[in-house]
């Protein structure tokens, strides 16, 4: 049978369909998805999947042979989960295949290239799907295990890659690696390059905190140092565009970026613009503490030297973002963000509002006080004012969020700090309670004693209000936090405090011992005498009340789910009563540092309101159990507080 146009499908199933037997049927997935790929066809079979269904549904399960099925499956690799007809089809392929592995002794003398091309038809099949992960379940995994023969290495590399869709936050896809792992270890041939490339980019969604992923990569490490072919500069981009869910904290990971290293100096090729952007979007857990994460940056940074193309819009965007979480006290660090800045100079197009957002999120632990980071910034500007779309409430919260360690003394800050005051205006979505923190957060280096950032404040006031979900205790903590640099003699502080008292007081969650020093931290900047300070304690005296166990300093994730608020009640600074000590647990877990700032937060504030002495009397009873341990700064904090608060 021959499959070289649509037309010939069609006519083939028109005509034929009803009385196709399994090996034909195999045969038509199997030559049209080679067909398709050969005339860049999403599929010839697209439109077909149902009448298919029913046929399959017609036919016995003794007359199907595994091998036939996994020919079926590796067909499918032009379908995506989520087109029509396609989880019915998966249904009655999982099924029939599910009693041919009950009542069939095949499993033994299939063949592992069946398995592998099998595995490789879902290469566009997300894990996400109850169906993809029963059929992974019922199938796959019991075909792996049950596979006797060794994979050769085009069938390390094509399994893997076909696995470039699934999450291994799912434990279907756990169990498939589980497996997998002995076969990429008894594979007795060297992978060359594109099999290293191919396998590496099917982990690209997978994430190194599952033991199995990191299994994985502990037996491609030995095929990657063992491998004796050079990668070409797609090879470069896609193995490390495949680490990007992995955490240099592993020592796995390092170990895998070690040998890679070696792989990208040997490479000939000058690398293309896509291929910088995906090797260094590939980079974005990766922290450059680690010597390992250093020597990758140095090495790609000799490719950069060498290559002529200039980086689009989005391939800037990318790129830096996958830098959030180097810092730029590495040297090496710094001289990539040269090159970028280069980079972004010569680039011709507009960054989109989510390219404007991906860039300056990339930033986050950059600071401002080296030249290659203000250059950086420099060329931002012009990129980010002339973006023509309005940034959404997230893409806001990712750009302001990447300046937290950005300090508003210098220039180029308060020029990229002016251009998004026009974007957060133009701005019509609604902040998340998470969206209001993490920007409060990033301006913990800013001073309101600069118009610019009095003037983002000014904006930002607005959108607190409308914020329609309650901030959680972190929240709380990382907006307060981040007002440390900010002085209440300025309205526009002011009102930010007023905004934020709201939120406090909804707040229906408890403090940690880390929160309630951050937040109090946050306020050092607060002078005495303005109602809108006032407020903020007193709600922040109520919150002590709930406070209870550590949590995480700040946490990035997507939008929550809104809830409505109540408005909050009159609030008066003088009220009477006071606050059981005992009720406040959290301060129980407090150390000397945390009871420091907490109170030296509080120095500019009145010490003859009730709140305040609330608030002081809470702490302070906290620091008898910790006399002997508090050093010299902690100690001058307390006194500097008691003393200017006398």
């Amino acid at each position: 049978m021959k499959y070289d146009t649509q037309l010939e499908i069609d006519s083939y199933i028109q005509n034929n369909l009803s009385s196709c037997r399994p090996s034909d049927i195999s045969i038509l997935f199997n030559t049209s998805a080679r067909t398709s790929k050969k005339y860049g066809k999403s599929s010839f079979l697209r439109g077909h999947l149902s009448v298919i269904t029913s046929r399959l549904k017609e036919m016995s399960a003794s007359k199907w042979m595994l091998k036939e099925l996994s020919c079926i499956i590796y067909g499918l690799q032009n379908f995506s989960s989520n087109e029509p007809d396609l989880i019915e089809f998966l249904s009655v392929i999982t099924t029939l295949a599910a009693e041919i592995i009950k009542n069939s002794d095949e499993m033994e003398s299939l063949q592992s290239r069946y398995v592998s091309m099998m595995i490789f038809g879902l290469k566009n099949m997300d894990s996400k799907d109850k169906e993809i992960r029963r059929l992974l379940s019922v199938v796959v995994t019991p075909m792996i295990r049950g596979c006797s023969e060794d994979f050769n290495a085009q069938g390390v590399g094509n399994a893997l890659y076909g696995l470039q869709a699934m999450k291994s936050d799912c434990i279907e896809v756990r169990d498939m690696l589980s497996v997998l792992t002995d076969k990429i270890r008894f594979c007795e041939q060297e992978l060359n390059a594109q099999e290293i490339s191919n396998a590496l980019y099917g982990l690209r969604k997978m994430n190194s905190d599952c033991t199995e992923v990191r299994e994985i990569l502990s037996e491609l490490t030995v095929k990657v140092r063992n491998c004796k072919g050079d990668l070409t500069g797609q090879g470069v981009g896609n193995t490390l565009y495949g680490l990007q869910g992995m955490n240099s904290d592993c020592s796995e990971v390092r170990n895998i970026l070690s040998a890679l290293t070696v792989k990208v100096l040997n490479c000939k090729n000058h690398l293309k613009a896509q291929e910088i952007c995906n090797a260094l979007y590939g980079l974005q857990r990766m922290n450059s503490d680690h010597t390992e994460v250093r020597h990758m940056l140095s090495a790609l940074s000799i490719k950069m030297r060498h290559s002529k193309e200039d980086l689009n819009a989005q391939e800037i965007g990318n790129a830096l973002y996958g830098l959030h979480s180097m810092n730029s006290d590495c040297v090496r660090v710094r001289g990539m963000l040269s090159m970028l800045t280069a980079k972004v100079l010569g680039c011709k197009g507009v960054l989109d509002a989510q390219g404007v957002g991906n860039t300056l999120y990339g930033l986050q632990r950059m600071n401002s006080d080296y030249i290659e980071v203000r250059d950086m910034l420099s060329a931002l500007v012009c990129k980010i004012s002339s973006c023509k779309e309005d940034l959404n409430a997230q893409e806001i919260s990712n750009s302001l969020y990447g300046l937290r360690n950005m300090n508003s003394d210098c220039v180029e800050v308060r020029d990229i700090l002016s251009v998004l005051t026009i974007k957060v205006r133009k701005c019509k979505g609604d902040l998340t309670g998470q969206g209001v923190g993490n920007i409060l957060y990033g301006l913990k280096s800013m001073s309101s004693n600069y118009p610019e950032v009095r003037d983002m404040l000014s904006v930002l006031g607005v959108k607190i209000r409308s914020c329609k979900t309650k901030l959680n205790s972190q929240e709380v903590c990382n907006s307060l936090y981040g007002l440390q640099g900010m002085s209440s003699d300025y309205s526009e502080v002011r009102d930010i405090l007023s905004a934020l008292s709201v939120k406090v007081s909804n707040c229906s969650e408890s403090l940690s011992a880390r929160g309630v020093e951050r937040a109090l931290y946050g306020l050092r900047g607060m002078g005495k005498n303005y109602d809108e300070v006032g407020e903020i304690i007193f709600s922040l005296r109520t919150a002590l009340s709930k406070s209870n166990n550590d949590q995480n300093e700040v946490n990035i994730t997507k939008d929550q789910n809104e809830v409505n608020i109540t408005k909050n009640p009159d609030i008066h600074m003088n009220i009477n009563g006071n606050i059981n000590i005992g009720d406040i647990a959290a301060l129980h877990d407090n150390i000397p540092k945390n009871l420091g700032n907490s109170i030296y937060g509080l120095h500019g504030t009145r010490g003859d309101f009730v709140d305040v002495r609330d608030v002081v009397s809470i702490l302070s009873a906290n620091i008898s159990g910790y006399k002997e341990r508090f050093n010299t700064q902690d100690q001058l904090n307390l006194l500097y507080a008691y003393i200017y608060n006398e």
